[in-house]
Order: C-alpha cells, then structure tokens, then sequence
C-alpha cells in the first residue's frame, strides 16, 4: 500500500513539472526569451518583466495605483491595458488613461507604444519597460503636483 501511495505522490510531482516547464518561456541559443504560438516560436524580447507598476487586459487599472495627485484622489490617474501586440515586430502595447477630476473624465488613448516609450497625462509621464502577451509594464518618470 505505502509503495502505491508513493507512486503516485511521484507521478503527480511529475506531471506538475512538466507543466510549469511548458508553460514557462524558453530561451533560444542567444539567450533571447522565446515563447509559443500556433506551433511556431517567437522572440519575446519586449517581455522584459521590468517596470514597477504592471498591467494586465482582465484589470482596470494599475498595480499598485499610481501616487495620489496633491489635489486629491480623484485627480489621480488611472492607467488602463488596451490590447498588446507582443508578436509583432516591434511589439506595441495600447494604454487608456483617465482620472475623475477635472470634469470632463475624458480618457486619453495612447496607440501602438514601442519599449522605451514616454506618455504624460496631467502631470504624471510615465515609460513603457515591458510589453508581453496580455500584460504589460511601466514606471512612472514623473510626477508634477
């Protein structure tokens, strides 16, 4: 009995491995992350992992916020995951930002960012660091209050 127990606590190890392996990227002889699509690999080079404020499509807003505005939290932006295009060459990432306050809350779409890119909305410029497949990262440069 002990013998079976084992066997499968072992399997189950196994099969668990094997799938955080699969699901990880890989990197190709010149070290470059590579990930998989329809059969076919891709380097994902913008998928740097960098940046101290992340997005992601599933979310509405950043994480963590960005510092509140001196006028108050209402005048704080709110950045928002658009789409990304990891895959393409170069890879872009779409970003929305709006803040309550002043009125109109009207939102500023920013298109087809590369890496490296800097947007300012009301004060707050912030730099794309990481564009990856569903998510996307950047810091915030500045703040003017």
């Amino acid at each position: 009995m002990r013998i079976t127990h084992l066997g499968s606590a072992l399997m189950a190890a196994v099969i668990t491995i094997a799938g955080i392996t699969a699901c990880s990227p890989v990197n190709d002889a010149t070290g470059t992350p590579t990930t998989q699509k329809d059969g076919l690999m891709f380097k994902v080079s913008s998928c740097t992992g960098l940046g101290n404020y992340q997005l992601s499509l599933s979310v509405n807003g950043s994480s963590p916020l960005l510092p509140e505005s001196a006028l108050g939290s209402a005048y704080t932006p709110r950045v928002r995951l658009s789409g990304t295009k990891a895959h393409e060459d170069p890879a872009t990432v779409d970003l929305s930002v709006v803040a309550d306050q002043p009125k109109p809350a009207t939102p500023e779409d920013f298109r087809s960012l590369v890496l490296g890119d800097v947007v300012s909305f009301r004060g707050y410029t912030l730099k794309v660091t990481s564009i990856c497949d569903g998510s996307a990262s950047f810091d915030l440069v500045s703040q003017e209050d």
